[in-house]
């Protein structure tokens, strides 16, 4: 168990609060790596997918609390986007059929969570949009 919270990072298809709560479990067995607040918030971060933890690197010295609420935060900012997209695309897909063209549209359906091998691959415009999120 200690050497398991010793590497412990988020799974691809994990949510912010499935990595918390497993973080949580294994930490009880390494107490002396999480000392204090500013530990337990440093290896949590550690542990981001790299996404996540880009964005939240912007951040001076983050509680814990405020690791998992951005983190969070962030994983729902995706989530709408994703929600936005999948619209447009169905939008268009009901045109294209009445237009009668059969061309299939270019982006695919398929959602990928924010830390990549979910349902949905990530594209440089991701990148973008949630980057304008911090700015």
């Amino acid at each position: 168990m200690k050497s398991d919270f010793m590497r412990i990072t988020q799974h691809s298809n994990e949510t912010i609060t499935e990595y918390e709560e497993r973080f949580a479990r294994l930490s009880r067995f390494s107490t002396h790596v999480v000392q204090d607040e500013s530990h337990r918030a440093r290896k949590f971060s550690e542990g981001l997918c790299f996404e996540i933890r880009r964005q939240m690197s912007i951040l001076d010295n983050p509680t814990f609390a405020q690791v998992v609420d951005g983190a969070q935060r962030l994983e729902r900012i995706h989530d709408e986007q994703l929600r936005i997209w999948e619209d447009k695309k169905k939008k268009r897909d009901r045109n294209e059929e009445n237009s009668g063209n059969g061309k299939k549209p270019a982006l695919d359906a398929k959602r990928r969570s924010l830390c990549g091998s979910g349902k949905r691959q990530q594209t440089e415009s991701d990148y973008i949009i949630l980057s304008k999120v911090h700015t």
